[in-house]
């Protein structure tokens, strides 16, 4: 099995601040496990049973891509950091995992990212900001009729009242919650909108205790 590297232009890209967490790291960053919250989608809706080709957007080291891969999946992830996406397609090639990684970052203003070009059945995006809405069209403009947006982010009042992030960081990105909101009913129907409790002991998110979950499917025709 191979891994494939996308390349969105010849140049070496361009250093983005999502880098910056990478950087200081010389071994993974994240825990390596699948999220527990895309674990339990999968299995409550029992995509796993039909699988497709999927989407992770901000797929950092890649462990999302490679859970779906392993379960049929024909599985692609993309993230702004060469650091991350360099680790992914080492995990992937260690483990023997076919899966397609690409540094590129929504919006694709510049339309050269091979995997922002497709639709998807399964498109997923795991704490990964939602600016406005340029970045929510951008999201849902990758799901093709019939498939899933699955969007996790931390608990927005935990975050604040916690000091993860200011109010004033905050209030330019759309988290789940209103996403559901934005959502066109005429297109969309909401699976799953609500909080969890996260249970995570190790990686850099180890310290957010809920999160805001939103299952939403495209209908045929859309």
């Amino acid at each position: 099995m191979t891994t494939e590297h996308r390349h969105s232009h010849h140049d070496a890209p361009p250093r983005h601040p999502e880098d910056d967490i990478y950087t200081d790291s010389a071994g993974p960053v994240w825990s390596g496990n699948p999220n527990s919250s895309l674990v339990a989608v999968i299995q409550e809706l029992d995509l796993n049973a039909s699988p497709s080709q999927s989407l992770d957007v901000g797929c950092g080291e890649g462990a999302d891509v490679l859970w779906l891969a392993e379960h049929g999946w024909k599985a692609v992830g993309v993230d702004p950091s060469e650091i991350a996406i360099s680790r992914a397609i080492a995990a992937a090639t260690e483990r023997g995992i076919a899966a397609d990684f690409e540094v590129a970052k929504l919006p694709d203003n510049s339309g050269t990212a091979q995997a922002l070009q497709e639709r998807y059945g399964l498109v997923t995006g795991f704490y990964i900001p939602v600016k406005g809405e340029e970045g929510l069209a951008a999201m849902t403009s990758l799901v093709s009729p019939g498939g899933y947006l699955v969007l996790v982010h931390h608990d927005l009042e935990e975050m604040i009242a916690t000091g993860h992030q200011s109010p004033d960081v905050l209030k330019d990105y759309l988290f789940p919650s209103h996403i559901a909101e934005m959502l066109s009913a005429s297109q969309w129907t909401i699976v799953i909108n609500e909080s969890r409790e996260r249970h995570v002991a190790t990686g850099l998110g180890h310290g957010h205790t809920l999160d805001n979950v939103l299952v939403a499917r495209l209908k045929q025709g859309s």
